[in-house]
């Protein structure tokens, strides 16, 4: 269910930036350093919405990959108690 609401949710914002693009087709001048140029609204507004998307799909990508490999350490330090007390317990019968 939840997969059906991210796409659904990823479809209506490039469907609404795409419909901004359309209707905006001005031309815009860049400026970068030395550089200008004349270039469509439509593009910028394209350009940067996708250059969002990449980097917010890098960014998910490697927080999830970092959360993968915490998981097993996590996991260790909740069992890390109890095996703290089983060995105590084991301490206080041997002596």
């Amino acid at each position: 269910m939840r997969q059906k609401i991210r796409w659904f949710l990823l479809l209506a914002g490039v469907i609404v930036a795409l419909a901004i693009a359309v209707q905006n087709n001005a031309m815009a001048e860049v400026k970068l350093f030395f550089f200008s140029r004349d270039v469509p609204l439509s593009l910028l507004i394209v350009t940067s919405a996708g250059a969002g998307f990449l980097l917010g799909s890098l960014m998910t990508y490697s927080m999830l990959r970092a959360q993968k490999k915490t998981e097993p350490k996590a996991k260790e330090v909740k069992t890390a108690p109890k095996q703290a007390e089983a060995v105590d317990e084991l301490r206080g019968q041997t002596k």
